[in-house]
């Protein structure tokens, strides 16, 4: 099945929206994309449309004529909630789709592809919510928003925790039916308050049973406005109910480095929001942006980006892309800890699976990024000898095709910032030790062949492998 990015927005043009919809592409997201807009140029049409998106316009005032709306649509950010509800509705084939994810357009951006975290994470439950890490009683805006628009429900509210109303997903047709209740909701309060209802509904039943609430240390979205921004940071961090997100120089990351998958609010951030406009704007943009500067300041042009140079632009502005080959023998309980782990960091699983008789298969074939082959034996009568072939070979199909490869076992985890540390290493022959194995990263293109690994463990690890080994072969 496959998944949906959604977003919404009325005002904008291409210089607003174009970090968004880049970041969709550059992440590696593999699903459809549509977005909703009102009052924006045929240009921003053109190019959403590029970047493979179905534009649909539409119109928040006459959305806004089936409800009581006590103020105008101008005011009003939840017109997109019903938009989104009627979009959903006309999908002819939303049987075809798995989740759905909305975000806010103009201040956040896919650092990472949401559908394997969701994959991973989300389980039994059908919504996923992002936390601010505050509580309502603890954040100004959000307080005063809750007791203006919803003043009855205050008390009730008070002391819970805030969850993001500008990123959202879930299962797609429970995603339909829940913004049709936001719509309403939205509808019944005294001021414009879209994220006051929005947590109303999430506090009660069904809803607070179904629902992933996903703190900022889970990996899935980093809300820069209540943990990072400079302005607010000093009197809200006493009352924040996790770590303050860190920011490694390209990605807001957790507090263990790993990659949150979507970024918002990002421009509250100074130290921030520069790498993020270089890393997703597009490369005309930032060439014409170069040209008005020189014509300003009465500088001399540049002469046009040779084709060379553009190609190395597009390549840095996009996300670094690694491709990880391993093997797979009924690890059905390694499995969610080995995705868990690298699917922040992987664009392409390639897994050889032994003949597994538990449930890995159908782990394995749920999951979006996988590739999953046979593991076929070079020596019949050597499972070690095939392994170390395989280990040697395999990985080169990748070149031309990825940055970086990782050829390692099913429990070896490898941390991002050793890779980083890799890439900006000179030697691309890098090895790290973590006091059992060696593990070998290299870059797909200079690689050689991989010697064979060498066991490292306890005397107890050794009988452990072994006895693994001989029941494999």
């Amino acid at each position: 099945m496959k998944d949906l990015i959604i977003g919404c927005f009325t005002g904008y043009d291409w210089s607003t929206v174009q970090y968004w919809a880049n970041s969709i592409d550059i992440c590696g997201f593999k699903g459809d994309r549509a977005v909703l807009v009102y009052d924006t140029d045929s240009a921003t049409v053109d190019r959403l449309k590029a970047l493979r998106f179905r534009v649909y316009p539409f119109d928040p005032a006459e959305i806004a004529t089936g409800y009581g709306y006590g103020f105008g649509f101008e005011e009003n950010y939840a017109h997109r909630f019903q938009a989104y509800y009627e979009y959903l509705s006309s999908l002819p084939d939303i049987d075809d789709y798995r989740y759905v994810i909305a975000t806010d357009v103009r201040d956040v951006v896919f650092q990472t592809d949401p559908s394997p975290w969701l994959f991973a994470h989300l389980g039994e439950k059908k919504i996923c919510a992002s936390s601010e890490s505050l509580r309502y009683q603890d954040e100004p805006w959000g307080n005063e928003s809750m007791l203006n628009s919803y003043p009855r429900l205050y008390d009730r509210m008070a002391s819970r925790r805030i969850w993001n109303c500008g990123v959202q997903a879930g299962h797609i047709r429970v995603m339909r039916d829940f913004w049709l209740q936001l719509s309403m909701a939205c509808a019944a309060g005294l001021e414009a308050a879209d994220q006051a209802a929005y947590n109303i509904l999430l506090s009660l039943l069904p809803w607070s049973e179904i629902t992933l609430f996903a703190m900022s240390e889970d990996g899935w979205a980093c809300q820069a406005g209540t943990t990072a921004w400079p302005d607010r940071i000093e009197r809200l961090r006493p009352h924040l109910l996790e770590p303050e997100p860190k920011w490694d120089g390209t990605f807001a990351c957790t507090s263990a480095g790993i990659p949150h998958v979507i970024l918002h609010q990002y421009d509250r951030v100074p130290d921030w929001y520069p790498s993020v406009y270089r890393r997703y704007e597009s490369v005309d943009e930032r060439t014409s942006a170069i040209a008005s500067v020189g014509v300003a300041d009465g500088s001399a042009l540049s002469p046009p980006p040779s084709a060379a140079a553009v190609k190395q632009r597009k390549h840095e502005t996009r996300a670094m892309r690694v491709h990880l080959y391993t093997q797979c023998w009924n690890d059905q309980f390694m499995l969610p800890y080995f995705f868990r782990h690298y699917d922040s960091l992987v664009e392409r699983y390639v897994i050889f699976d032994d003949g597994s008789t538990d449930r890995s298969l159908d782990i394995l074939k749920e999951h979006p990024k996988v590739e999953l082959r046979r593991f076929a034996r070079s020596d019949p009568h050597s499972f070690e000898l095939s392994t170390q072939v395989l280990s040697n070979q395999c990985w080169k199909e990748s070149r031309g095709e990825a940055d970086w490869v990782i050829v390692t076992d099913m429990d070896e985890h490898l941390h991002p910032q050793e890779l980083r540390d890799c890439r900006r290493d000179l030697d691309t022959r890098a090895r790290f030790s973590n006091g059992q194995r060696e593990r070998t990263i290299r870059h797909p293109t200079v690689m050689e062949d991989v010697p064979a690994w060498r066991s490292m463990g306890t005397n107890d690890e050794a009988e452990h492998l072994q006895s693994r080994r001989n029941r494999r072969d």
